[in-house]
């Protein structure tokens, strides 16, 4: 354990070398210093680290520094933070539905304030640890850990888990097949968690395909709370669906570059400014 926790901090201090950071980026010496580094490093290390830049700068995550890097030099989904800095304000309700280790539910408590409330809905029962260890680190417990998956309806639902080979990102509900690794939970939607809770002001949805079912579990929070929605598509299925939902809700959408052409991507959605009383349409 010790030698470990040796190889993690030393991995972390050779990745912030300038030299180091240059070679990575040669385009063959930079593939056989990736092959050493992870040939050396075991593949199941956790250790603590400082997110470098961005605006989540100085928060504390423990992670796994061969699949996590995004997280830790804060150049994760960079357009994603930016959507976070431009509409999240202080003392907001922010629903993170697919938190994994909380990087966005951490910065977006960083964001809303003390007097705000993040709610993470990750359903992984590593994730979901991980995420309540980096909420105490960072003494933001505004943030408040929610292990039920997100469905349309409320039922029990198979989660099949990611490999520990990877960031753990990708699980999802989905139908078990041979071999497949998850467990069954009981699913609830969103509109019924909002009867029980605050509702938000902004929600964020990254479940990996989920989205559909998801946004069909809420057609009341929408009608009635008109949250702004930073929604991450997977199938063209999906897009067709959302874009169509939120237009029946009354909702703009912008998507992100490079999307739609490229999924998955995302979409920004606000709901449209109602009429002056007594104004007349076309």
């Amino acid at each position: 354990m010790v030698t470990r926790r040796w190889l993690g901090s030393a991995y972390v201090l050779l990745s912030q070398s300038r030299l180091v950071r240059y070679l990575r980026r040669a385009p063959l010496l930079g593939a056989v210093v990736h092959t050493a580094s992870h040939l050396v490093v075991p593949w199941n290390i956790r250790i603590w680290v400082e997110v470098e830049s961005g605006p989540g700068k100085g928060i504390k995550l423990r992670l796994n520094p061969r699949y996590d890097a995004g997280y830790w030099h804060g150049d994760y989904e960079k357009e994603v933070q930016t959507i976070f800095t431009e509409y999240l304000k202080p003392d907001a309700v922010v629903y993170d539905v697919g938190a994994n280790i909380g990087f966005f539910a951490l910065l977006a408590a960083r964001l809303v304030g003390p007097r705000g409330i993040v709610f993470a809905f990750e359903p992984d029962p590593d994730n979901s640890s991980r995420l309540q260890e980096n909420i105490e680190a960072n003494s933001l417990m505004h943030v408040r850990v929610v292990r039920s998956p997100i469905w349309s309806y409320n039922t029990s639902v198979f989660f099949a888990r990611s490999s520990d080979h990877s960031t753990r990102l990708v699980g999802s509900v989905r139908t078990p097949g041979v071999g497949t690794e998850g467990f069954y939970e009981q699913a609830v939607t969103l509109d019924d968690f909002a009867k029980h809770h605050p509702a938000p002001d902004f929600i964020k949805m990254d479940i990996e395909g989920g989205e559909m079912q998801a946004l069909a579990g809420a057609c009341g929070l929408f009608t009635r709370a008109k949250p702004r929605l930073l929604l991450e598509v997977h199938t063209r299925e999906a897009q067709e669906y959302s874009e169509k939902w939120l237009e029946e809700q009354g909702y703009n959408y912008e998507w992100l570059q490079p999307g739609p052409r490229r999924l998955p991507c995302h979409l920004i959605a606000l709901p449209q400014p109602r009429a002056c009383r007594g104004e007349r349409g076309p």
